[in-house]
């Protein structure tokens, strides 16, 4: 499955940004999961954002509108709770369709 959405941030155990990894930036991107895990590239950038499936701890809707210093109304704002090579559990945010079906399904291929 696949699709344009948006990543919001990824966040450390203490809610900050991790700034390391490409995980810094924001922006409108593809994503596209499969059975490797997610993968979401920003465009005008060349590396994507790689989730690998068996690093995925948890996934949920967020329950606010406003995320990581951001306020997105309207738009269900996933979040990917994963473990990164170095150990550190992080929370990836991010839009995956504005339509809450779609975004349910894309959710499920995750879990």
């Amino acid at each position: 499955m696949d699709g344009s959405g948006y990543h919001i941030a990824t966040l450390d155990e203490r809610r900050r940004r991790v700034r390391s990894g490409g995980l810094f930036a924001r922006g409108n991107g593809r994503w596209t999961i499969d059975g490797e895990g997610l993968s979401f590239r920003r465009l005008l950038t060349k590396e994507p954002i790689r989730i690998p499936g068996h690093r995925i701890r948890s996934v949920r809707l967020s329950e606010s509108s406003w995320w990581a210093g951001r306020w997105l109304p309207r738009r269900p704002i996933v979040e990917v709770a994963w473990t990164r090579e170095d150990g550190a559990t992080v929370v990836s945010g991010f839009v995956l369709s504005r339509d809450p079906e779609e975004t349910k399904r894309a959710m499920g291929l995750l879990k």
